[in-house]
């Protein structure tokens, strides 16, 4: 039973941390690349010195910016090849930027044309040809593969789960990539998914996302981890997300040179970083961890974490159970 509620408990602690991860990664899809179709129809609308064929791709409300931009570009492309070439590039990025402002998606500047993953190419090529055959079937075939080698992968892991806690813990991070994988191909069958969709603010993604902590004892309270870090001058800053009874997660700030003390894991333990990089001592060895590594540390193992870097860290704490269900604690 114990072992039952224990495989539960990090299941339910990595599933969390590594859909908030993914919530707060950044999307990138080919709209923003130099072989997207923004910036295609930019180019066409810049040599027939015509802005209509870019007007499609911003809200109406935006228009006059665009149109503005675009004018500049007009002008500016005159004063010769390289004022033309720094002149279509900041059109190309002020229209991209206005675009996934218009879908509440991150701009982080023009990728390069080969940036653009394979299947948008097909998508593209499918309506070029008018036929959607070759396209169903190169996702349908994807779908399978991925499904089955997530789900053969799981099920080697559960026959041999019993043997030690660490084949436990391979089993549940088999489980998290087999389940996550099925969830998120099945929401977007639904339309669930989709472009930009995991930059969108709905209520079920938040949260997803651990933005807001609606099981929590503040109803509706939200939280962005990447905003208001808790750092403080003298030590280490900390806030609480969450606090269930099956669940806590804090969030901690450390400033360069600031630590967590020594001390014994209250629970099951996972770090996830979410910005900079720490260092965790871990019962006398250090593990390096930079933004995005999660790591996983057991009950009762003495850890400590030092910001040793030059600049400011911050990471959640997860933990299953919360201490206070633990026995003994």
């Amino acid at each position: 039973m114990k072992k039952t509620l224990f495989i539960n408990f990090v299941i339910v602690a990595v599933f969390i941390v590594s859909v908030t991860f993914l919530g707060l990664s950044k999307a990138y899809a080919h709209c923003d690349t130099m072989g997207g179709p923004v910036v295609k129809d930019a180019k066409v609308a810049l040599e027939k010195k015509d802005v209509t064929p870019v007007l499609k791709w911003v809200k109406q409300e935006k228009e006059p910016e665009v149109r503005a931009a675009f004018e500049t570009a007009i002008t500016e492309r005159t004063k010769g090849p390289e004022a033309k070439e720094k002149a279509d590039m900041k059109f190309f990025e002020a229209l991209v930027k206005i675009h996934r402002e218009g879908e509440s998606a991150p701009f982080t500047g023009i990728k390069p044309a080969d940036a653009i993953e394979p299947i948008e190419l097909e998508a593209d090529k499918a309506l070029e040809a008018g036929s959607v055959d070759t396209l169903t079937t190169e996702i349908s075939q994807h779908l399978i593969s991925g499904v089955r080698e997530r789900f053969d992968r799981v099920l080697d892991k559960k026959k041999h789960m019993n043997d030690s806690v660490d084949a436990e813990r391979e089993y549940v991070e088999a489980y998290v990539e087999y389940v996550h994988y099925v969830e998120g191909s099945h929401k977007s069958i639904e339309g669930k998914g989709g472009h930009h969709h995991e930059e969108t603010e709905d209520d079920e993604h938040k949260e997803h996302r651990g933005l807001e902590t609606t099981n929590s004892k503040q109803e509706g309270a939200m939280n962005n981890v990447l905003e208001n870090i808790p750092y403080q001058e003298q030590k280490m800053g900390s806030r609480k997300l969450v606090d269930e009874k099956y669940l806590l997660v804090m969030q901690a700030a450390l400033k360069p040179g600031q630590s967590v003390p020594q001390h014994n894991a209250n629970s099951n333990v996972h770090i996830l970083v979410v910005k900079g990089e720490v260092v965790i001592n871990l019962n006398g060895t250090e593990v390096f961890a930079k933004e995005g590594a999660l790591v996983p540390i057991a009950y009762k193992t003495s850890m400590s974490i030092m910001n040793k870097s030059n600049k400011d860290a911050s990471f959640l704490i997860v933990k299953t159970p919360n201490p206070s269900e633990m026995v003994g604690e």
